[in-house]
């Protein structure tokens, strides 16, 4: 979701914020995307790291990188829909406060027959699992399967699986959906 549905403001920061982030951040962050623990708590608990790393103010949070959902991405949406193409979202996500009530997804649930949330299914990318469960609810097989992602660890488990795996590099969709629309043999940038 993050990087591929919403723009960062600096696709550069925040990825320069996940390289500094130590394996006792990365811990608390899984436990975010699994369900473990809110928002609320896992800006509580990483605070104190992105102050000691001098990344973010203690009171802003990563959320403030996200910019708003990506026109090109969702252009692209809407015209694979209009073309009776199938849309997912994987999101590695959390739940919004300590209710355990509403996740953290902000998109358009128009746009996707399928929505697979961390939280809710206690796993999260890049195990195989996860992948694997919503090619299943969208009812297609792994190798029908194109997966668009950000970080270059979830492409590699979607492509051992036999999924046509994108990279988003850098926020640059226009690349992404190109390539897309390459694979699929539309254009997908009008």
């Amino acid at each position: 979701m993050g990087g591929v549905y919403l723009r960062f403001q600096n696709a550069e920061k925040f990825a320069h914020i996940l390289k500094m982030l130590g394996p006792e951040a990365w811990a608390i962050i899984n436990e975010y995307e699994i369900g473990s623990i809110s928002y609320v708590t896992l800006r509580n608990r990483l605070a104190e790291h992105y102050q000691k790393l001098n990344i973010l103010d203690g009171k802003k949070s990563v959320k403030q990188l996200i910019d708003g959902p990506d026109s090109l991405i969702i252009n692209c949406i809407e015209i694979l829909r209009e073309n009776g193409y199938k849309t997912g979202l994987l999101t590695n996500v959390g739940y919004k406060d300590d209710t355990f009530t509403e996740t953290d997804t902000k998109v358009n649930k128009e746009h996707f027959d399928v929505i697979v949330e961390s939280c809710i299914e206690k796993m999260r990318k890049p195990f195989k699992e996860i992948y694997l469960l919503t090619a299943e609810r969208l009812r297609v097989k792994p190798e029908e399967c194109i997966f668009i992602d950000d970080l270059i660890q979830n492409c590699y488990t979607a492509d051992d699986l036999g999924m046509t795996a994108i990279e988003l590099k850098g926020g640059d969709s226009k690349t992404a959906v190109k390539t897309l629309g390459w694979y699929l043999g539309l254009d997908l940038l009008s």
